[in-house]
C-alpha cells in the first residue's frame, strides 16, 4: 500500500509503502482511484489552524502525529472486506465518507451509509491500497 504522507510540516510529500492490511469486522478495504485536497488538507500540511489575530492551534496540540496520511476525500474500488462487512461486495466502486464518529449518538445511528476503512500508520479516517 501506498501512502502520500507527511513527514515534516510544511515540507513535500512523501511517498511511502506499508503492508496491505487486512480487514478486520466491519472494515473495508479500497483501491484509490481518485483523491481529492480540501483547504483542511492545506492548513493539516502547514502544521497549524490560523486563528486569526497572530493566534495559531498546532495540530501536534491536538493529538495529530507525524508522518501523517494526506486524503480524506477518496473514491475507489472495494478490494476486500471483513467478515462482519455487509452491504458492498469486492469490485464495487465507491466514495468513502471520512467521517469516524463515536456511533453511540444519533447522528452516528443514523448515518448507516458509513464504511469503516483499516488504516496505515498515521493515517486520518481512510487509508487505501493504491
Amino acid at each position: 500500500m501506498r501512502a502520500m504522507q507527511i513527514i515534516e510540516w510544511g515540507k513535500q510529500l512523501e511517498a511511502r509503502e506499508y503492508p496491505d492490511p487486512e480487514p478486520k469486522g466491519e472494515e473495508v478495504l479500497l483501491r484509490v482511484e481518485a483523491a481529492g485536497v480540501c483547504h483542511s488538507d492545506v492548513h493539516i500540511w502547514d502544521g497549524y489552524f490560523d486563528l486569526g489575530g497572530g493566534q495559531q492551534i498546532s495540530l501536534e496540540s491536538r493529538g495529530v502525529h507525524l508522518p501523517f496520511t494526506m486524503g480524506h476525500e477518496i473514491a475507489g474500488e472495494v478490494e476486500a472486506l471483513g467478515p462482519q462487512a455487509s452491504g458492498i461486495k469486492a469490485g464495487d466502486k465507491v466514495v468513502a465518507y471520512p467521517w469516524i464518529g463515536c456511533g453511540e449518538c444519533a447522528v452516528c445511528r443514523s448515518c448507516s451509509a458509513s464504511i469503516r476503512v483499516p488504516s496505515a500508520p498515521g493515517a486520518p479516517a481512510v487509508m487505501a491500497r493504491t
